[in-house]
């Protein structure tokens, strides 16, 4: 059997990102082809091309461990196709078998690609485009947009971050630091503003 028709038994790229597929991608940026390398490696690897699918929520400058070791480990678990393409020789450990060596060559174009740093967007993207609407659309930042100088009450920003009026007061600045990251992501300064107005009128108790 010749080396092409026995990597037919392994299904081509998918049609869109996946983390696992990164993950092994990113092995074989890391020399996993010829040598054991370490899974930090590896992780950092992915991180530098899809910072945005492996990022801390609040600092995005920073890889996050437990969503690339969750991508490594859909790469390795049992409903994986491409599982058996790399070797693991202890927890932190892995390599490229030859047949993994062989379908990232074979698709290297399509890999390089689709997993530049310029390319691969978060899943999360879409998440975050939602919540900006639903921001702008809430009674709160139009009574802003109109009057910046307006106050809130605590009430008044419930339905907005979907807190309850017993919500902890750490959910609440969560919620804001997460509008606020998607608001810097997308450009939108008025939105960095409005949230930095709201964690404002929290942090004073409710009005400002």
């Amino acid at each position: 059997m010749s080396p092409s028709s026995a990597l037919d038994q392994f299904p081509p790229p998918e049609d869109r990102p996946s983390n696992r597929e990164l993950i092994l991608w990113s092995l074989f940026l890391a020399g996993g082809g010829d040598d054991w390398v370490d899974v930090e490696t590896v992780y950092l690897k992915a991180f530098d091309l899809a910072p945005t699918r492996f990022s801390w929520r609040t600092r995005e400058d920073l890889p996050e461990y437990k969503k690339c070791a969750k991508a490594l480990q859909e790469l390795e678990s049992m409903d994986s196709p491409l599982r058996v393409l790399l070797a693991k020789r202890s927890r932190y450990l892995r390599k490229l078998n030859m047949d993994g060596v062989a379908w990232c060559e074979k698709h290297q174009d399509v890999l390089t690609k689709k997993y530049s740093a310029s390319v691969v967007t978060a899943p999360a993207i879409q998440a975050s485009a939602r919540k900006l609407r639903e921001v702008e659309r809430s009674n709160t930042y139009l009574r802003w947009a109109s009057d910046p100088s307006v106050e809130f009450q605590r009430w008044e920003l419930l339905e907005m971050l979907r807190c309850l009026p017993g919500t902890a007061q750490e959910v609440w600045m969560a919620r804001c630091d997460e509008i606020h990251l998607a608001a810097r992501r997308d450009g939108r300064t008025d939105i960095e503003d409005f949230i930095g107005r709201v964690r404002h009128a929290l942090e004073q108790g409710g009005t400002t």
